[in-house]
């Protein structure tokens, strides 16, 4: 394995072992591992203010270790199927421990909490001392003592003396095994390097990796500097290298934190559209990133990337606070959309004029045009195209509905107009243009829908438009008639009327014989009780006239000379009404004339 990430692996271990021990034991204490000829060193250290149950911690620490055996711990047993390991327990500031516990870890043998016997293992320097005070207090003892006492007690004295021994030459070479208390020191000189390494390769820094590297470089180089114990004579060129090895590693660790928010922010900006909440906290990170861009100082040889990371991820930032935005506007569209429809529908339940008709038109087209510019990458686009879908179909209801009042507005107003105009054609007599304009007007008025604003309104008009109608087309035959009739009697009166003079007019036809025609007309008969049938010797001028009404279809009232009422020709039967009878015939109308006759 190659020392950066071995050295990477150990301080991981050591941030377990510390946040796991300060969960356990809510006082501050720092732990560093270290491997050293196959045995796991783990070193937990506290301020001097402070107390630590060595039990408990050790029991923390074991179970712990133990719990990593497939983690943290598996670069290390991947040779040995069993690790030993050594805990100590040290107050800062001090040069040895005070406690020390050793155990083995297998990879799968379970750790239970520390026995009473291994507690017994537990080495401090206050037991030490308290056995050496019982110790001497024996000795004071022994000197007044009988001779057999001592003889009991002297085996006794002499294997806690030479118990003393064995502690003392123990940890004196513990201390002279430390590094950096004899000779040179390989861990200061280790450290320098790595960090003059990291110095080059801060200049040429481009990618996430790079960096990363440089700050395992600085950290690994800062380590170095704490495993040079206190009573070396390197200790403080330690601190000072530490000092300046921390600045950097604090300056490129912000960048190493900008590039780890900054991944996180592009990782999750992948497969758009996303909830606002999320966007939210994509430019959280962003703004994370920044921050920590903005605390490289600008002495520091990381301060170039960081300042074109800083465009690139304040680039990033805009963008996203316009998806914020762009999803924030896209959210009110659709909420004023739904606002606008049921105002709609609101107003189509009142509607009962084309000119409501129109507004709840109107209302529509406006939710609609709110819903049209929603962008297809929002979240709000699916939602925005379900009630386009539907608010199109209710506005094409509505403007089916709108067209039908308007058509109905409109045949409404002509089918009055037409029957102003038809009224003025009657009073001019213009018959032919009456008809057509009342037929107009009736079936502009049979053309306004059912279920519009103006049918019960239009209902009376169609009758009185019909009855009108039937009217002009009788005054229209009248004046056809009476037409025809004026042609034929011009002929049948003669040159300067020599024969008789009439008079036509819509209501009757009037023909009054000449006296000197009737003076000499010798056949004309004399008017009888009764109608007079065409006989062929009737007078000729007689049967000229009943022509004329059978052409016509129109009754002619003839007159004698003196102007008193011969008959009237009634061409449906075909003869002469004699006077007495055409009271009778003008309170019982006959029957018009069939198309045959």
């Amino acid at each position: 394995m190659e020392t950066a990430s071995y050295q990477s692996q150990l301080r991981s271990l050591g941030q377990y072992l510390q946040d796991t021990l300060q969960q356990e034991v809510p006082v501050p204490v720092e732990v560093r591992c270290v491997i050293k000829q196959d045995k796991l060193l783990v070193l937990a250290q506290h301020p001097p203010d402070v107390s630590l149950d060595a039990k408990r911690a050790f029991s923390t620490l074991r179970k712990a270790l133990t719990a990593q055996t497939d983690d943290l711990l598996d670069p290390f047993l991947t040779d040995v199927s069993t690790l030993a390991v050594q805990l100590y327990l040290r107050v800062e500031e001090q040069p040895q421990p005070y406690a020390f516990h050793p155990f083995q870890v297998e990879a799968i043998a379970p750790v239970e909490d520390l026995t009473d016997d291994e507690t017994a293992e537990l080495l401090s320097e206050d037991e030490l001392a308290r056995w050496s005070s019982e110790s001497a207090m024996e000795e004071e003892d022994l000197q007044d003592a009988s001779p057999n006492q001592r003889s009991t007690k002297l085996p006794w004295r002499l294997g806690a003396l030479v118990a003393g021994l064995v502690m003392v030459a123990g940890v004196a070479a513990y201390v002279l095994s430390r590094p950096c208390v004899l000779g040179s020191c390989p861990p200061l000189l280790q450290a320098e390097e790595l960090f003059t390494q990291s110095q080059g390769q801060m200049a040429s820094a481009t990618s996430a990796a790079d960096v990363k590297a440089i700050y395992s470089q600085l950290t690994e180089a800062s380590y170095l500097t704490t495993v040079v114990p206190q009573w070396s004579g390197y200790y403080e060129d330690a601190l000072a290298q530490r000092d300046r090895y921390d600045e950097h590693v604090k300056a490129v660790g912000r960048v190493v934190s900008a590039q780890t928010d900054a991944f996180d922010a592009a990782q999750r900006s992948q497969n758009p559209p996303h909830p606002i909440a999320t966007w939210e906290e994509i430019r959280d990170l962003w703004e994370s990133a920044i921050a920590q861009l903005e605390e490289v100082p600008a002495d520091s040889p990381m301060h170039g990337l960081a300042q074109q990371k800083l465009d690139e991820y304040s680039a990033n930032l805009a963008a996203i606070n316009q998806r914020i935005q762009m999803e924030q506007e896209a959210q009110s569209r659709v909420r004023s959309a739904r606002e606008m429809a049921q105002r709609a529908n609101d107003q189509e339940a009142g509607s009962d004029s084309p000119e409501r008709w129109q507004s709840t038109y109107t209302t529509w087209q406006i939710a609609i045009g709110m819903l049209q510019p929603v962008p297809a990458h929002t979240m709000s686009h699916a939602e925005a195209q379900q009630l386009l879908a539907l608010y199109n179909t209710r506005m094409s209801t509505i403007r089916d509905r709108l067209s039908q009042e308007e058509l109905s507005t409109t045949v409404y107003r002509q089918s009055l107009q037409l029957a102003d105009q038809a009224a003025t054609y009657e009073q001019q007599e213009q018959w032919s243009q009456a008809v057509a304009a009342w037929q107009n007007a009736l079936t502009n008025a049979q053309q306004v829908p059912a279920d519009s604003a103006y049918h019960d309104q239009v209902q009376p008009l169609v009758n009185s438009y019909a009855l009108a109608l039937e009217d002009a087309r009788q005054n229209l035959r009248l004046a056809i008639a009476a037409q025809a009739a004026e042609a034929e009697l011009s002929k049948l009166c003669g040159e300067n009327n020599a024969r008789c003079t009439y008079q036509v007019s819509r209501e009757d036809v009037q023909l009054r014989l000449t006296p000197a025609y009737q003076a000499n007309a010798a056949s004309f008969p004399q008017p009888t009780t009764s109608s007079m049938p065409l006989p062929a010797s009737m007078d000729t001028i007689l049967y000229q006239i009943a022509q004329v009404g059978n052409t016509a279809r129109v009754e002619i009232n003839v007159y004698n000379a003196d102007g008193t009422l011969f008959g009237r020709y009634v061409p449906s039967l075909s003869g002469y009404v004699p006077p007495a009878y055409i009271e009778v015939l003008d309170q019982e109308p006959v029957p018009p004339p069939s198309q045959n006759e």
